[in-house]
């Protein structure tokens, strides 16, 4: 008997949406690493026994907040939960998680400039990444709970994110093909560049190249009065949504928030300093608008904690060693701003205090 071209036609309509699936599942096993950046924080936050403060950001506070050198200045358990290019509302829902899950009582928000006005469609593949990692770790109701509110997003959905999102090779891919399918099959991660410890920091013995030049705050105004073409910083009105919304959460949990900018070698080389200066009173209006501060450890006045560039890895990324620096001394900080204010301790001035001295 002749096979009729209708049945065909419903055979192949039928046949289509399972061999995109096998596909994409081959592709995801083949170029998909053992585990991301976000993999790996949701699978050591699940297996973190006690968690008092968490920290959040980017990769500048995956690399310089280590919360084990925090710890043995403070006594208060911590946990690292940035991850690569982390949006602010993905932030958001670090807190959420950790005050659910743990009651938590501090959370330290890195703010990176970088995402300041990125728009989180720009930024997908980490906000893919992030919901795909917590997916892992998720009960099956909260997963799909989780995946219908990424694809339903404001920011994602009628967009290619809210379909890309359901094949993972796409947004988590590694061009190590070999090592991924090796890494998979014995169930152990081979390559250790990436992988954190018990208590999220990532950790790294690289040295930025000495050689390298920054400008400083006392160069600054010459430096950008010379060089019109420097970066303008700006924040976008979802952003500002965003971050008014992490202090809402926090405010209505009873978690201390303190929001932060790790220092970084280039800050004034690349940005223009007088937008720098607005930037960084728009932030610290509108963490104090909540109730909460805002401190930007670039500006710290060196009497109280001077950077070295050995404790960089890179032009943006502390090194383990600078990470311990900075995290001991991170923690003494928030305990004496539990009884003072601090913010005496930033040259926030330095641009008028810059002029004079010239």
């Amino acid at each position: 008997m002749r096979i009729s071209d209708a049945f065909c036609r419903k055979a192949a309509f039928l046949l289509l949406p399972v061999m995109i699936l096998a596909t994409s599942a081959v592709l995801s096993f083949l170029l998909e690493p053992y585990q991301s950046s976000s993999d790996r924080m949701w699978t050591g936050y699940r297996d973190c026994p006690a968690i008092e403060r968490v920290y959040t950001g980017t990769s500048q506070a995956l690399s310089a907040i280590d919360p084990e050198s925090s710890m043995e200045q403070d006594g208060i358990a911590a946990y690292n939960m940035a991850t690569n290019m982390q949006s602010f509302a993905d932030s958001y829902e670090v807190i959420r998680c950790a005050a659910e899950d743990h009651h938590i009582t501090e959370a330290v928000l890195a703010i990176d400039h970088e995402m300041l006005d990125t728009d989180r469609y720009d930024n997908f593949r980490a906000d893919a990444s992030f919901w795909h990692g917590k997916g892992r770790i998720s009960s099956f109701p909260e997963r799909c709970l989780d995946t219908f509110a990424f694809v339903t997003d404001p920011a994602f959905i009628g967009k290619p994110a809210s379909v890309t999102y359901f094949f993972p090779w796409i947004y988590n891919r590694s061009g190590n093909i070999a090592g991924n399918v090796r890494d998979k099959l014995s169930g152990v991660e081979t390559d250790a560049e990436g992988v954190r410890t018990a208590y999220g920091f990532e950790p790294s013995d690289e040295t930025i190249d000495p050689s390298q030049a920054f400008i400083s705050l006392a160069e600054s105004k010459e430096w950008t009065d010379g060089h019109p073409e420097l970066a303008s910083m700006a924040i976008s009105e979802s952003n500002k949504k965003e971050l008014a919304r992490i202090c809402r959460l926090c405010r209505d949990n009873g978690i201390r928030l303190t929001a932060i900018v790790v220092p970084y070698p280039n800050f004034m080389s690349i940005h223009n300093a007088y937008s720098y200066r607005d930037m960084t009173e728009t932030l610290r209006e509108l963490f104090a608008s909540e109730s909460f501060a805002f401190y930007d450890f670039n500006l710290i006045d060196p009497s109280f904690y001077e950077k070295d560039y050995s404790d960089f890895k890179d032009v943006g990324h502390m090194n383990s060693r600078g990470a311990a620096r900075f995290s001991a001394f991170l923690a003494d900080f928030l305990e004496q701003a539990k009884e003072k204010d601090m913010q005496d301790a930033f040259l926030y001035d330095w641009l008028s205090s810059t002029a004079a001295n010239r």
